[in-house]
């Protein structure tokens, strides 16, 4: 137990201070007490006293708590408002607000917030995982609360947070599906004159994101440097965002790409035209007849006929990006490039999440390396000037 007393001194000025000094007792194993002195002095004693009272019970017992009623909901909602809407973006909010509502108030928002136990969180998760929810949306849904409760901690309604001492559960990466080339090259022939088209051909190659192929407008392609930059993201909200890696980004577009974008701008100059004022978007490359946003589940509709159609295995979109990557890389193109196409941080992060595809190309570049030093492979123009 730890206990403490008040020491009165006096200032150079002649008038009296008090300090606080703390007594941990004696030692186990030497014996010696252990009576630290804090820093800070108080010149009224009552206040020094209602300090040193205050440190001995939190010292013994933890920190104080205002005695409330107030629920899990309550304070969960509490923390949206107040701190997370403050400090994070407008769509990370909206995911915010999205899993407390849908996974963690009806499960535990009824629960007075006081009342709530480490056991409590931990059979709230383990709920979530037995109604077949991912580990991803479980873990997300507890972090959220523990962040919900460390809000209430700081707030001092908790002593402490009964999320904090929780095992982390196991992060599962998602399976990531890609087609061969010869599928995509399948896939892209059904969608030729399809709807849509030919946000297919730019998803493939560029491995741009969905949101980032909605908000790209004509004013973002440079037709004489033959490149479009990514400037802006639309999500399902359709609210305009930085993209994912907070940076723009240009990426380079062969003859092809081009001249499909040539072609959509020429079909949609005269609708957009005709509607005038009521084509919502006039700078938006793919939008829908009348100028909007495209729909997401539109997109994957029409994603799902074409896959048919094709007869190509059925995947994400997302898993277009990821097969616009592996494509790029088992190509060839150096790891670095790819990186900076997708748009990612670092070529680390490239290499984490395509790291299967890498062992593949082992083969080809030992057999393409043994031309090189026999004399006989394709050696790059420059090289030879760039070792200079």
């Amino acid at each position: 137990m730890i206990t403490g007393h008040l020491e009165q001194a006096r200032a150079s000025n002649g008038k009296p201070y008090w300090r606080i000094r703390l007594d941990y007792g004696p030692d186990q194993i030497t014996g010696k007490r252990t009576q630290p002195r804090l820093p800070g002095r108080y010149a009224n004693e009552r206040t020094a006293k209602r300090k040193l009272a205050e440190i001995i019970h939190e010292a013994n017992h933890g920190p104080r708590v205002v005695p409330s009623k107030r629920t899990v909901a309550s304070m969960v909602n509490d923390w949206l408002d107040n701190e997370a809407a403050v400090s994070v973006r407008e769509k990370t909010i909206r995911d915010y607000r999205s899993v407390c509502g849908l996974h963690v108030i009806p499960h535990v928002g009824h629960i007075p917030v006081q009342e709530l136990t480490t056991a409590s969180v931990q059979a709230f998760r383990a709920k979530l995982l037995a109604a077949g929810h991912s580990h991803y949306v479980t873990g997300k849904a507890t972090l959220h609360l523990h962040q919900a409760m460390a809000y209430a901690v700081r707030q001092g309604y908790l002593a402490h947070n009964p999320a904090q001492n929780l095992r982390r559960l196991k992060t599962l990466r998602r399976e990531m599906n890609v087609w061969t080339a010869d599928q995509a090259a399948a896939f892209l022939a059904a969608s030729a004159g399809a709807t849509y088209s030919p946000l297919w051909l730019i998803a493939l190659s560029t491995g741009m994101r969905l949101g980032e192929l909605r908000g790209l407008g004509w004013k973002d392609i440079d037709w004489a440097r033959s490149v479009l930059s990514v400037r802006r993201s639309i999500d399902q909200y359709g609210t305009e965002n930085d993209p994912k890696s907070g940076a723009a980004r240009t990426i380079d577009l062969d003859t092809t790409c081009l001249q499909a974008l040539k072609d959509l701008r020429n079909r949609q100059n005269p609708e957009r035209l005709r509607l005038g004022a009521a084509w919502t978007h006039p700078d938006l490359v793919f939008a829908s007849s009348s100028g909007n946003y495209l729909q997401p589940r539109s997109i994957y509709r029409v994603k799902e006929r074409l896959e048919t159609a094709s007869a190509v295995p059925a995947i994400r979109f997302h898993d277009l990006r990821h097969t616009a990557a592996s494509l790029m890389l088992q190509a060839g193109i150096p790891v670095k490039v790819v990186s900076e196409r997708l748009g990612h941080a670092n070529a680390v992060i490239t290499l984490n999440l395509y790291a299967h595809v890498l062992p593949n190309m082992q083969r080809a570049a030992a057999d393409m390396l043994g031309l090189v030093l026999a004399g006989r492979g394709p050696l790059a123009p420059d090289l030879h000037q760039v070792a200079e």
